[in-house]
């Protein structure tokens, strides 16, 4: 992200278009965003921003996997958002009692 900002920009939302559409990511996996510190527009931390950031990226993994989970973690770099994907879990099967 670009500072201050809270959407991508053109060639970043395209870029990460791309990469989940390599991933081959289905509905029956999850994803985890975890959003470091953002500065506002007067760089004071932001953790309204960071979440405002994490919100945008989870609108276009969204359609790719409706399972998405976003944590707010000051401890990362400025301006830093990690995706993580995980594959879907088996269903488990009991013993029938």
């Amino acid at each position: 992200f670009q500072p201050t900002h809270i959407h991508l920009d053109t060639n970043e939302h395209l870029k990460l278009e791309k990469m989940l559409q390599r991933l081959n990511i289905s509905s029956f996996h999850s994803a985890q965003i975890f959003s470091g510190a953002a500065l506002s527009k007067n760089n004071i931390p932001s953790p309204q921003t960071a979440k405002l950031r994490a919100q945008t990226v989870a609108r276009i993994i969204y359609p790719y996997t409706q399972t998405v989970k976003m944590f707010y973690r000051p401890s990362l770099e400025e301006g830093k958002v990690i995706v993580e994907f995980f594959e879907p879990q088996a269903p488990k099967i009991g013993n029938g009692k």
